[in-house]
């Protein structure tokens, strides 16, 4: 049944406008309603149904072919079975699924692995991957019309620009495709090391987990086709100088100052690379991570703000005593409900409805408790450890510690349309 829909032209044609949309609108389009449905909630409706639909047909079929990684999603998905009855969430409640997002999301993995065993990648998608890039870099700078906003709010239930984790996965998953797909080409990985110095100032001032994250890939990505770099060292400088010229006229963008005004430099770098750091008084001094009163604290305020939500499900779980399975999914995560002294919402976020711990891995702890953290732990080495025994991939440093890293600080796993990219381009990955 899912092969023969793989094998559908219909189906393919509507699967390559469905991410060329999420690449190009983001958070934006996952929120077009569709028969009063978001195409984010049918989205991840359409990976539980593909993920329900494998584990059926193993169980059915006795698939000896069944390996760990396909053993450890199973229990993923029991695990949340029993979880859901042990802490009182109903299967009824779309509520529920809202909140395991994170276990259905996982659907895409196989249609990916499915879709790619029967399907070629499009070189032509991957290009205009590659254009998409320059206008995700242009919106991100100046933004859309205000006209064009507008249009997207009459069918969509929310405008957001591409957060610092879109831009991220985007440029991740567009370079790691495009590198091998043209593996070994000198000009692919020019254009590669290019693009990297435009995006790097700006994931450096939208997003320092991003940035990190992305020059981390980067510099992976370098490692791994050091040899195409080999026996060109004038090429060598002449790309350097460039991309250097095209990392400080980033910045210029950035901070709205036009063109590269030599003289400016510095006012500018220092606008982008100080544009979130804290203002601290004069008898202050920056820490990065200090304890007081028991607890783990920052001068950063934004990592403060997530380092005590953290915590407060650390040490809320620990005195529920629900150490081992955690909350479940009937409700709001508590920590996430937490009143200043005069009873307003400390954590809601401007719109009121952000109930997100801003970490992928406390965000499962919450939701499934030691138990679904650690399988989920060894999902990840199990991913890692296959690609490399059988296709000698080494996407640990590659993909999967880059876009978690961003996760770790980012509500991007907890969105609709970041782990369904993340997880149907691992299924890519493991057809070679």
């Amino acid at each position: 049944m899912l092969e023969e829909l793989v094998k559908n032209k219909l189906f393919k044609i509507s699967l390559a406008i469905y991410f060329l949309m999420i690449f190009t609108f983001s958070r934006s389009f996952m929120g077009v309603y569709i028969f009063g449905f978001r195409v984010g909630e049918l989205s991840i409706l359409l990976s539980m149904l593909i993920l329900t639909y494998v584990i059926c047909i193993n169980i059915l079929q006795k698939n000896k072919n069944s390996n760990t990684i396909d053993n450890t999603i199973f229990l993923i998905v029991i695990f949340f079975v029993v979880n859901s009855f042990f802490s009182d969430s109903s299967l009824i409640n779309p509520y529920t699924y809202k909140a395991s997002s994170y276990v259905w999301s996982l659907g895409f993995f196989y249609l990916g692995l499915i879709y790619f065993k029967y399907n070629n990648l499009n070189k032509y998608f991957i290009n205009i991957c590659l254009f998409l890039l320059a206008y995700v870099y242009y919106v991100a700078i100046y933004d859309l019309p205000y006209g064009f906003q507008e249009l997207i709010l009459n069918i969509s239930d929310k405008y957001e620009p591409h957060k610092g984790s879109d831009l991220v996965i985007l440029f991740i998953t567009t370079f790691y495709l495009l590198n091998r797909f043209h593996k070994g080409k000198r000009i692919v990985l020019e254009i590669f090391v290019i693009m990297a110095s435009l995006y790097l100032p700006l994931l450096l001032f939208k997003s320092r987990a991003g940035f990190i994250s992305l020059a981390l890939f980067v510099l992976f990505e370098i490692l791994n086709n050091r040899n195409t770099f080999k026996g060109y060292a004038f090429r060598n400088i002449i790309l350097l100088i460039i991309s250097t010229i095209f990392m400080i006229q980033s910045t210029f963008l950035i901070s709205k100052s036009g063109f590269i005004q030599f003289e400016k430099t510095r006012e500018s770098v220092s606008y982008v690379t100080d544009y979130r750091v804290p203002e601290l008084a004069d008898e202050e001094f920056f820490e990065l991570f200090y304890i007081r009163d028991g607890r783990l604290r920052s001068s950063d305020v934004n990592l403060n703000w997530r380092i005590e939500i953290w915590q407060d499900v650390l040490f809320d779980i620990q005195k529920e005593n629900l150490f081992l399975t955690g909350y479940g999914y009937k409700e709001k995560i508590p920590a996430m409900s937490a009143l200043d002294f005069e009873g307003n919402s400390v954590r809601s976020g401007l719109d009121g409805l952000n109930e997100n711990v801003h970490n992928f891995f406390v965000n499962i702890f919450a939701r499934g408790g030691t138990i679904h953290l650690l399988m989920y732990l060894y999902l990840i080495f199990q991913f890692s450890k296959f690609s490399l025994e059988k296709f000698n991939l080494k996407i640990f440093f590659t993909i999967l510690f880059p876009l978690l890293f961003t996760s770790s600080f980012d509500a991007s796993m907890e969105n609709s349309h970041f782990p369904l990219i993340f997880y149907f381009l691992l299924g890519l990955i493991f057809n070679n």
